[in-house]
């Protein structure tokens, strides 16, 4: 079956989690990332390097291009740019927005030279990605797998459905026969809870009309209150995965000094606070699929449940906090790479997981992109999405399918 990840942003051991509970039910399964692997999270090049020796293009692990990754694609031609000329000791090396540029000296890779494999793989990453899903009923949905947003506006332009594809936070235009499904808004977000009449909770998967969001604002779990998940859906059952439940992961946004007790009172008063009432936007696509809402209830009461069960359990003393979970295995495996040879073990070849075979067809689609105004900043437990300074890409020429990040033509003229 295949699963939808939302925007990880670094947090890999979020993501290691996640992946493994996934696989661990299904391991045949087909994991599809929705873009912004890198910034803002603890661990950007653990998640960046594993991304690189995993996905592809039709594997077993896939991604759809982030705005992230693609501010970097423009922030690496001017770097180039500046690296060739012979004044530039008198002007200042050009900076990315979210720190990625020292995430990258910090690994040994200081020039462009060392840092085009990167490059490369966050170039061959599509905008769009078309998904047929096998229902267990027989049936069959189509699922457009982007990451800010996608209109199916007949008039709309290949540029301006690309910028929404990267920068978007609502479509314009409803397919009633697709479901988009994307990251870019934290559903923390104060401006994405009010873009719709409909009860969503912040931190978890979100629904609007034919769309789903699947970004939970995980990078964003140290100056929130409430639960914020890194999310995960299956196309085939519509049942929603996170990595733990509220009450657990309370306590490790806490960094372990939150009691199990004042966990279990937390999830109380969220629950109490954002209490699951049906969203008419996801009853409609359940019916649609024929599908009952036993897949939310499972996993979304699954907190609930934990929280009922914890209150009532008397609590030991020795008992009030949580060990420290240990680290996931590739954290633990893989050796920090030393400077003189971190890029080439950043190479995209490298040791990719063998493709398992589909149960869907399986269409990309791409195109260029323009900018979208980032979220305005959120109220009280909600936080601001982006920096006012993110740009965005210029029009991409399309190729057998495939449109090259803005810069590819630039860099071109630079060889």
């Amino acid at each position: 079956m295949h699963y939808v990840v939302g925007d990880v942003h670094g947090c890999y051991d979020e993501f290691t989690v996640l992946r493994k509970k996934i696989e661990k039910r299904d391991p045949e399964a087909i994991i599809i990332l929705t873009g912004d692997l890198i910034d803002r999270g603890p661990k950007v090049f653990d998640m960046l390097r594993w991304a690189m020796k995993n996905i592809s293009d039709d594997g077993k692990y896939q991604c759809i291009c982030g705005n992230h990754e693609d501010m970097v694609l423009e922030w690496y031609y001017d770097w180039c740019v500046w690296w060739q000329s012979p004044d530039k000791k008198h002007y200042g090396r050009p900076r990315t927005n979210y720190g990625f540029d020292e995430v990258l000296r910090e690994n040994g890779i200081d020039t462009p030279e060392l840092a085009k494999p990167i490059m490369d793989f966050f170039q061959s990453l599509p905008f769009r990605k078309e998904v047929r899903a096998n229902l267990p009923n027989g049936r069959s949905i189509l699922f457009d797998i982007v990451h800010g947003a996608d209109s199916f506006d007949p008039a709309l332009s290949e540029k301006e459905r690309a910028g929404l594809n990267l920068w978007g936070r609502d479509g314009s235009f409803v397919d009633e026969d697709t479901i988009v499904i994307h990251g870019h808004t934290p559903t923390v977000c104060y401006d994405y809870l009010v873009m719709d009449d409909q009860p969503n909770r912040p931190g978890m998967i979100g629904y609007q009309k034919q769309d789903i969001n699947l970004d939970g604002g995980c990078c964003f779990s140290d100056i929130t209150n409430g639960p914020c998940f890194l999310c995960a859906i299956c196309l085939e059952t519509m049942e929603e995965i996170y990595p733990r439940t509220i009450w657990s992961q309370l306590i490790k946004q806490s960094k372990q000094t939150m009691t199990r007790q004042e966990a279990v009172n937390a999830a109380k008063h969220f629950l109490a606070e954002h209490p699951w009432k049906e969203n008419i936007h996801r009853k409609e696509m359940l019916e649609k699929l024929c599908i009952k809402e036993k897949a939310r209830a499972v996993t979304q009461e699954d907190g609930e449940t934990d929280a009922a069960a914890e209150i009532k359990e008397e609590v030991k003393p020795e008992e009030q906090k949580i060990e420290k979970a240990e680290a996931p295995s590739e954290t633990k495996d893989e050796a920090k790479p030393a400077k003189a040879e971190a890029a080439k073990e950043m190479a995209p070849s490298e040791t990719k997981e063998e493709a398992k075979p589909a149960k869907a067809e399986t269409v990309k689609e791409t195109a260029p992109s323009e900018t979208k105004e980032e979220a305005k900043p959120a109220k009280t437990e909600t936080v601001k999405e982006t920096a006012p300074s993110e740009k965005k890409a210029e029009p991409k020429k399309v190729k057998n399918g495939t449109a090259a990040p803005s810069n590819s033509k630039k860099r071109k003229k630079k060889k």
